[in-house]
């Protein structure tokens, strides 16, 4: 039910591989500082996990990018409580829309290091379903003050907010 690999730096794609015949029913995943993963490899175990995926670490995975994280709520959006996505330096707003449509359940979420925008926040902010109780955007230079009434949309469910070292 979990499968936990960090900052393993010949573990790649094919490694990967390895781990979704063995793990059908994966709710918990943390491949964190996984630099060697790309979509290729990510998205065929995201069609093999059948339980549901509930909290899901790729914080590192700089190779990573938004078809991923369309992929992974699409799939597993319906269960997903927390999705840390620290450093994965190819994920934009267009996540963000994804996010904001599928994930009812998500209230953690970290986006810091991403290359999101004021819109990538406007849309968490009109998700109709969302409940996010933790957000982390530290670090995202495109976020200006433009995302402050959006923020103030979601501050009535937020608990946490991380605006570390924005422009």
């Amino acid at each position: 039910r979990s499968l936990s690999i960090h900052n393993c730096s010949g573990f790649g794609n094919a490694s990967l591989a390895v781990f979704w015949k063995l793990c059908p029913q994966l709710q918990h995943l943390d491949l964190s500082g996984l630099q060697g993963v790309t979509d290729a490899g990510f998205l065929p175990m995201l069609e093999s996990c059948e339980a549901g995926l509930v909290k899901v670490n790729l914080s590192g995975c700089v190779n990573l990018t938004d078809k991923v994280v369309s992929s992974l709520v699409e799939m597993h959006g319906w269960t997903l409580e927390m999705l840390n996505l620290d450093g994965c330096q190819k994920i934009s707003d267009a996540s963000l829309v994804a996010i904001a449509e599928n994930c009812p359940l998500l209230s953690d979420l970290d986006l810091s290091k991403c290359m999101i925008t004021d819109c990538g926040i406007a849309a968490l902010a009109n998700a109709n379903q969302l409940n996010l109780q933790i957000l982390s955007v530290s670090r995202c230079s495109s976020i200006t003050d433009k995302s402050l009434l959006a923020l103030g949309k979601l501050g009535q469910t937020l608990g946490g907010l991380n605006l570390q070292h924005c422009n």
